[in-house]
């Protein structure tokens, strides 16, 4: 809700209460925030070391309060980058129930804001083959621009006994053939 004070108004009608939509209510409130990014210098992106990427329309169900994308829908866009990256490379099929990947640890850097209706391109690589885990890095952006960055650590995991596995020979060969940077 917005008051405005209309002093064309007898006092007695003052505040007027005005009901605004939901994109004039937030560019009114953030006004002097969004003045005060205009001198944010965005970060430059370079694909070349990523050998997987995947594109994803900005939906209006990913957006805050703020008008712009929630840090969950970030987590969202890499988790559905993660599991293509896996179909990929190694060929596992994400969502059975003997998907043998649990995630660890995950950690994200926010570069830059994300708006509705702009396209990201998520992208994914190993960074490291453990005994029993996997690091994958990934990058979010915005046309060159790098909108975030994140770090995963996925643990092998045998369900049966509910204890980590070793990472099994056969994916390590398939993780390091798709990732050549690894060798």
């Amino acid at each position: 809700m917005l008051f405005i004070q209309a002093s064309s108004f007898p006092s007695e009608c003052c505040p007027l209460e005005i009901e605004l939509s939901f994109p004039a209510t937030f560019l009114l409130r953030n006004l002097n925030f969004l003045e005060s990014c205009s001198n944010f210098t965005p970060m430059a992106f370079d694909p070349a070391p990523y050998r997987h990427s995947i594109t994803f329309p900005v939906r209006f169900s990913d957006l805050d309060a703020m008008g712009h994308v929630n840090n969950a829908s970030y987590l969202t866009y890499f988790e559905e980058g993660r599991a293509a990256w896996f179909r990929e490379c190694v060929g596992m099929a994400v969502g059975s129930i003997d998907f043998p990947v649990i995630v660890a640890r995950i950690a994200i850097d926010y570069l830059a804001p994300v708006s509705y209706g702009e396209t990201v391109d998520v992208y994914h690589r190993c960074a490291r083959i453990g005994t029993k885990s996997l690091t994958i890095e990934g990058a979010l952006t915005v046309g060159e621009t790098a909108a975030a960055q994140y770090e995963c650590t996925v643990v092998y995991f045998d369900y049966d006994s509910q204890s980590t596995r070793p990472v099994p020979p056969a994916d390590s060969k398939k993780i390091r053939k798709f990732e050549p940077a690894l060798n």
